[in-house]
């Protein structure tokens, strides 16, 4: 009996310090980051240009995003990601391809509003979460991604998305709207699509004859796959569907699907955000102000974001334009820059500083 207690203590201390040492020694950053040190100083052409590779130091970094309630983790591991230095380098150091960043900021946009994932995630599997079976948003890569595209643009302004548009065309004249309605718009034979994109997994999947292989397909992203099945197989379910079966091909009922998953109500949360934002940069919100608010939540029906500011440990941050009376200059975290303000009083300077000078890689 002694032996098999002092066996067993002896196993579970031995595994409490090989898991210490894997997340505070070993961690995957570490590797990536090193790698893209000595990439650094290998490219490196002059004296000083050696000395500032070496002096780069290794740590967790991460995309500090308090206007929109995220902290992405992403850039600890796609530390080169703004480097043209590093096109010829393999993943996850290579240069984001194209120029996407060129027009998108990813100090005020960050990474999962485009890509999905799990953002405060450290480690590849679980930040990608293509096979985490509680996350509903997994990563998504190449067309699959142009679904977020109209969390901010209008689909008029994206010729460039292909695979997007060929949807859309499709969704007009395949004439959708006759049985189903999207933003009050449309029948009333079939369900809402005004937010199919943001559907539950729990409530819509695929059936299991073709589950396994529409995951295949699409990575993991039970979302997708169920909006697959429904254009492509419609009386898989319920199987006394009334739904019409299309002549779609495959590309087809991708496009379609694609195009599907941009129904979200992500744009109505950033607009609800951006109401409160600018309310709160208001020193005395009028009654109707007040009313209109709260009526937006309801309607909405948006979750309050934890404060940004205490996930996990306070980490360095270096702000591009910091404020001489105000600590924070975020509408998100706005109270705190009232307070913090000389005499209590919201000075013009505090007022007109940008929300995005918050968003900082640290």
């Amino acid at each position: 009996m002694r032996q098999t207690l002092l066996l067993s203590s002896m196993l579970t201390i031995g595994m409490l310090l090989f898991a210490a040492f894997h997340e505070t020694i070993s961690p995957p950053h570490r590797r990536y980051q090193v790698q893209y040190r000595n990439a650094l100083i290998e490219q490196a052409q002059t004296p000083e240009e050696t000395g500032d590779a070496k002096a780069y130091r290794v740590r967790r970094r991460q995309l500090f995003l308090p206007h929109l309630g995220e902290a992405d983790r992403c850039v600890s591991c796609h530390v080169g990601v703004e480097d043209p230095r590093m096109k010829e380098q393999a993943q996850p150091i290579k240069t984001h391809p194209g120029d996407i960043l060129a027009k998108h900021d990813i100090r005020k946009m960050g990474c999962t509003i485009c890509h999905d994932g799990q953002g405060r995630a450290t480690r590849k599997a679980d930040a990608h979460a293509n096979d985490i079976k509680f996350w509903e948003k997994p990563r998504l890569h190449g067309d699959m991604m142009q679904a977020n595209c109209l969390r901010c643009h209008h689909i008029e302004s994206l010729p460039m998305t292909t695979t997007l548009q060929r949807g859309r065309k499709l969704f007009a004249e395949g004439g959708c709207l006759g049985c189903h309605k999207r933003n009050g718009v449309g029948g009333f034979l079939g369900p809402d699509l005004s937010a199919i994109g943001d559907a539950s997994f729990h409530v819509k999947a695929p059936v299991a004859k073709y589950r396994e292989s529409l995951l295949g397909k699409f990575e993991g992203n039970v979302n997708l796959a169920y909006l697959y099945e429904a254009v492509r197989y419609p009386k898989a379910q319920p199987h006394d569907s009334s739904m019409i079966i299309q002549d779609l091909t495959d590309e087809d009922a991708y496009a379609l699907a694609i195009y599907l998953k941009s129904f979200s109500n992500a744009r109505s949360r950033t607009v609800f955000r951006t109401l409160k934002s600018i309310f709160r940069r208001q020193p005395a919100p009028c009654f109707m102000m007040r009313v209109v608010l709260l009526v937006t939540e309801r309607m909405v029906k948006v979750r309050r974001f934890p404060n940004s500011t205490k996930l996990g440990p306070p980490l360095p941050v270096r702000r591009s334009s910091p404020s001489r009376n105000c600590h924070s200059s975020s509408p998100w975290l706005l109270p705190r820059a009232v307070m913090s303000c000389r005499n209590g009083v919201v000075r013009e300077e505090c007022r007109n500083q940008k929300s995005t000078q918050s968003a900082v890689m640290c």
